[in-house]
């Protein structure tokens, strides 16, 4: 016998589902359970599951209808335009029938709820979701509803039109002062109201920062933040939280983070912002910092504050950090970070423009061009990132995803 709400596969004599709990009232007896609302030949059985098991507790597995262009979730939803991958899945452009407004569809990868620890995929989704819709500001995107169909679990929320802060750098090398200001003023105000509330972001990097057409900075995937006390229970359970790139140091050494680990990954994105290079495309290294050009006393002072490896030395809040870049309320004294300034020797020169540059570079400090690396690169495999690292990261610098050894 099977769950009709989950398709897991239960004794015969069950009154409930052991793993959703559902009363097991008229569910469905057999090798398989047909999705409702589809034709008996469009069912998928994912054929690594043999249909009848000797253990009765392990589910059979249906795989989900494909979604696409046009196909109406929920019988809600009609979805619009191509996918764009995600951390846990793919977000889709979707028109709300029901509301006649464009929402952003975000499913939960089917791949992680056929696996051993599927409830727990699924059960982090829900209660991500139950916070974010917690937090209402101008500068995070909104989280609807989470719901399930066919086989899918999936998140309605916000659709914003515009450039993640990522995309922004990989085009331009390095943000102008006066946008990378702007940006900044609502990023950080967006941050505060989220600590505020008692959650931790745990994943600020460039591709969860867009810039909406209008202007407007928006944190996403808010709705996958943490209140603090599901954060520490997270890390207890060996669940990755961060982007290696932009991981705080105590998120490295497994201690319980706390609001501070954002203003540490904020720290990273400003450098990039500002530079168009990772600061610590490896993870956290304490004690240096990457040589910054161009950059103001104030801004590299706060730099060095913000990325300081004991959390007590950081600034205690977001908007702190910003009067630091905007050179206020910059405090005195020796930092755990130490600036060094690179100076300009020979080295390569910028096929653009012949600037000289040190072989180190990844883009020319004269027009910004991106530089390939001395001994070759390894272009990232994901189709939404592509950018080129050197022939021996492991991680990529902007989406922080495992290298393949394919060098370019």
């Amino acid at each position: 016998m099977f769950c009709p709400k989950c398709n897991s596969k239960v004794r015969d004599d069950a009154e409930t589902c052991f793993r959703c709990n559902t009363r097991l009232t008229g569910a469905v007896t057999g090798s398989m359970r047909i999705s409702e609302g589809m034709p008996t030949n469009s069912v998928r059985v994912d054929e690594s599951t043999p249909a009848a098991s000797s253990d009765p507790m392990k589910p059979v597995h249906i795989l989900p209808r494909k979604l696409g262009e046009g196909v109406v979730v929920a019988g809600r939803y009609k979805i619009e335009g191509k996918p764009r991958s995600g951390g846990m899945g793919t977000v889709y452009r979707a028109l709300d029938t029901k509301e006649n407004r464009t929402v952003a569809l975000k499913t939960l990868s089917p791949e992680l709820t056929r696996t051993e620890d599927a409830h727990k995929h699924i059960d982090r989704f829900k209660e991500e979701v139950r916070h974010g819709k917690d937090l209402s500001h101008e500068n995070i995107m909104k989280t609807f509803v989470y719901d399930e169909w066919d086989g899918y679990h999936f998140i309605i929320a916000e659709y914003i039109t515009g450039k993640t802060l990522a995309e922004i750098i990989r085009g331009v090398g390095k943000i102008k002062s006066a946008d990378f200001m702007s940006y900044m003023s609502g990023i950080c105000l967006g941050l505060d109201y989220m600590h505020q509330k008692r959650h931790i972001h745990l994943d600020i990097k460039p591709s969860n920062i867009m810039i909406a057409s209008d202007g407007t900075p928006k944190i996403l995937d808010g709705f996958m933040s943490r209140a603090v006390r599901e954060a520490k229970r997270a890390l207890s359970q060996n669940v990755s939280m961060a982007t290696v790139a932009y991981m705080a140091p105590e998120i490295a050494r497994k201690t319980p983070p706390d609001w501070r680990a954002d203003i540490y990954s904020l720290g990273c994105v400003v450098y990039e912002c500002l530079t168009g290079l990772a600061a610590f495309p490896e993870g956290p290294t304490p004690n240096i910092l990457p040589p910054m050009e161009d950059l103001s006393e104030p801004v590299e002072t706060a730099l060095c504050i913000c990325l300081a490896a004991d959390r007590e030395k950081r600034f205690q809040s977001a908007s702190d950090f910003l009067a630091a870049l905007n050179g206020k309320s910059v405090p005195e004294g020796e930092y755990d970070v130490i600036p060094r300034r690179r100076e300009n020797t020979a080295g390569t020169k910028c096929p653009e423009c012949g600037h000289k540059t040190e072989d180190g570079d990844r883009h020319c400090i004269g027009c910004g061009s991106a530089l390939l690396p001395v001994g070759g690169g390894i272009v990232c495999g994901n189709s939404n990132c592509k950018t080129l690292n050197e022939a021996d990261s492991k991680f990529c610098i902007s989406c922080g995803e495992l290298l393949q050894v394919n060098k370019k």
